[in-house]
């Protein structure tokens, strides 16, 4: 009986020191993918075309806006070539409101490619955009994520490149 005991004893402490040095061992930290910050620059050509426009329930749209640079400059010799874009805006009946913006964005002869989403202000002012854009190619695997402050003359660009998330 006495060695039934001890062996309950002996087992119930080598379960208790497992399950005490299993807590203790932090879980495996996955590393975090490198990130390389962007910033940067593109003086925008004029546009042939200014798009469609066309009004619905007091709203004035514009659609289609093409937005082209010929040179896009960073710091990180990846996201530069030339820029593409096709512009979406919609300016509110009263004209005083902040109005949404949003499109197509390729850079580098669509070795990166994706979408923005914005804010354009009513009066023309800088506006500023968010861009995710996907690497193709060589840059395949990563992505861009790009807050962009931009006039009607140029963006400046600030962000980041780092890999795509899991499943993405």
């Amino acid at each position: 009986m006495r060695a039934i005991r001890t062996i309950g004893f002996v087992a119930a402490v080598l379960t208790l020191t497992l399950a005490t040095s299993a807590m203790a061992v932090p879980p495996p930290q996955h590393e975090m993918p490198p990130v390389h910050g962007v910033v940067g620059a593109v003086e925008l050509d004029v546009p042939t075309s200014l798009g469609t426009f066309a009004v619905a329930d007091g709203t004035y749209q514009h659609r289609g806006m093409p937005v082209r640079g010929e040179h896009v400059f960073t710091d990180d010799a990846r996201l530069m070539g030339s820029l593409e874009a096709m512009l979406n805006y919609d300016i509110y009946s009263s004209g005083k409101e902040p109005v949404p913006a949003w499109g197509t964005m390729s850079i580098g002869d669509g070795a990166w490619t994706g979408t923005f989403t914005g804010i354009r202000r009513y009066d023309f002012e800088p506006f500023e955009m968010n861009a995710f854009l996907i690497g193709n190619g060589e840059y395949e695997g990563l992505c861009a994520v790009l807050d962009i402050a931009a006039t009607p003359e140029s963006w400046a660009i600030d962000g980041v490149i780092h890999p795509l998330p899991m499943g993405a």
